[in-house]
């Protein structure tokens, strides 16, 4: 370990079939406008931003806070767009500052391990076809977060945008009568969507 370079937690993700999209101006600026919002509503050590074709990065202080961004990157893009995302903890060896795609060290290689074997377990029959995160640390709880991504990807995956919207609420602390006013739904239905559906105990990490 290098007795300068910070530890941190590098996110990596990419969009899942981005060709088949009609137009990609289109899911570059839904995107953009996800990261944008993420970035706000969280403390990145270095912003999310989109990178090579439909890429994008970033860093957060620990893996805790990239998990929750990921969180938050779905919850803003909804089902429109599909993304897997890596997350690799560890050095920061090589920092350019406002040029991410120069940076370097054991974080990044670990978050491109693990956007790897993201495609590889999408393509197995070892994990469910939901899995979208993975987490590689080098240290002895990847298997507890691994476990922990994978039901609430399962979970995310069955959302629809109703459900989207109500977990962004829920993460941002409204009430359920504001959620209801909102989504135009009586205020027990929403009630039974976040319990049913999930929702509140995905959030309930978040926030909790």
């Amino acid at each position: 370990m290098s007795a300068n370079a910070p530890m941190r937690a590098a996110l990596l993700g990419d969009v899942v079939a981005s060709r088949s999209w009609g137009r990609r101006d289109e899911l570059q600026t839904i995107m953009e406008s996800a990261l944008g919002e993420v970035n706000r509503s969280t403390d990145p050590v270095q912003p999310l931003t989109m990178t090579v074709g439909d890429e994008f990065q970033g860093l957060f202080v620990d893996v805790a806070a990239s998990v929750d961004a990921v969180l938050r990157i779905q919850m803003h893009v909804g089902p429109e767009a599909d993304f897997r995302t890596g997350i690799g903890w560890g050095e920061l060896t090589l920092q350019s500052e406002g040029s991410p795609l120069r940076q370097d060290g054991p974080c990044w290689w670990r978050a491109r391990e693990a956007i790897d074997e993201v495609r590889r377990l999408q393509h197995s029959n070892s994990a469910p076809r939901s899995t979208r995160t993975r987490v590689i640390s080098g240290e002895g709880a990847d298997s507890l977060w691994n476990g922990f991504l994978s039901v609430r990807d399962h979970i995310v995956s069955t959302w629809d945008e109703v459900d989207m919207r109500l977990a962004e609420m829920a993460m941002n602390g409204e009430q359920q009568v504001e959620m209801a006013s909102v989504v135009g739904l009586a205020q027990s239905s929403v009630s039974r969507r976040l319990q049913n559906h999930g929702i509140l105990a995905v959030v309930g990490e978040v926030v909790g």
